[in-house]
């Protein structure tokens, strides 16, 4: 592995990418006014992944922002599934291209 790779957790890896493209798009925001164990109000939607039989999806929440959604529908309905299946709120954010 590259010196310059960070290990965050077990499957999780950062790497430095000098004039990496910004994000852009819609992202989800833990809007819940009281904590969900580790996740604050604020956080961010970091992962979302649907398993291939579509019965299930992981996800996870950061404080940074490191995942958007390219359309706005797809936001809104990974929010909806997070309300109607875990109980957990959120607000869909814009968040515009950087220049």
């Amino acid at each position: 592995m590259k010196d310059n790779i960070e290990k965050i957790s077990l499957n999780s890896f950062r790497v430095r990418i000098p004039n990496a493209p910004p994000l852009s798009g819609w992202a989800l925001q833990f809007s819940s006014t009281e904590e969900a164990g580790e996740i604050k109000p604020g956080y961010w939607l970091r992962d979302w992944v649907v398993a291939p039989d579509r019965k299930s999806a992981t996800f996870s929440f950061s404080p940074e922002l490191s995942m958007t959604f390219r359309e706005e529908q797809d936001a809104i309905e990974v929010s909806g599934a997070l309300r109607a299946h875990a109980d957990i709120e959120t607000k869909i954010v814009r968040i515009p291209a950087q220049l």
